[in-house]
């Protein structure tokens, strides 16, 4: 049963999986990673299922949860995120988001066939885009808007749109003009 739930300026959909048993398939990730990823596909949905071990679980769910949150707020792309109740998973810290099936944009870099003109007209478009969010980061004081985690490995490219992954973590709250300057110095050399 699905029903529409407003989640920021985003339409998210909330849905309880209960009427049957959930298969859960795991999904292999070139990273390395306390966390584990698997896809469940629902009622022609596909969805990212992630599930937060290591250290402070339910805290790094909280954080991740928030900014993905206030970054769809502000208009910048992250996977949608559903209510979703797995009971299989019992209370085990999980997060269900949109699967977002494309490359890394550390991936299209890497490729050869796809030319020069078009990585570099991709890259500028999220080098615009990352500017114009540490602006607002620095403007509104909001460290959250800065990614914690920059790098071409958590960006996550779907034909012409690109979605920003991974946000388990904060910058700390000093010098928010310092932690966006070091935020573009490590999204450029990853």
């Amino acid at each position: 049963v699905a029903a529409p739930v407003r989640f920021g300026s985003s339409l998210r959909s909330q849905t309880r999986l209960t009427s049957r048993p959930v298969e859960l398939q795991p999904l292999k990730t070139s990273r390395v990673s306390t966390n584990r990823a698997s896809i469940l596909q629902q009622d022609g949905q596909t969805y990212l299922i992630k599930r937060y071990t290591g250290e402070n679980p339910r805290e790094r769910l909280a954080c991740e949860k928030l900014s993905l949150g206030l970054w769809a707020e502000t208009g910048f792309n992250v996977p949608a995120v559903s209510a979703v109740e797995i009971p299989e998973l019992g209370d085990m810290d999980f997060l269900v988001m949109e699967f977002l099936n494309g490359p890394t944009l550390q991936d299209l870099l890497k490729d050869a066939a796809l030319g020069l003109d078009e990585k570099w007209e991709l890259l500028s478009r999220i080098l615009a885009d990352n500017c114009r969010r540490q602006c607002r980061a620095i403007a509104q004081r909001e460290p959250r808007l800065l990614h914690p985690d920059p790098n071409s490995s958590n960006v996550i490219c779907v034909g012409r749109e690109y979605y920003f992954i991974d946000f388990e973590t904060v910058v700390s709250p000093g010098d928010l003009k310092d932690a966006a300057a070091m935020e573009t110095a490590k999204f450029l050399r990853w």
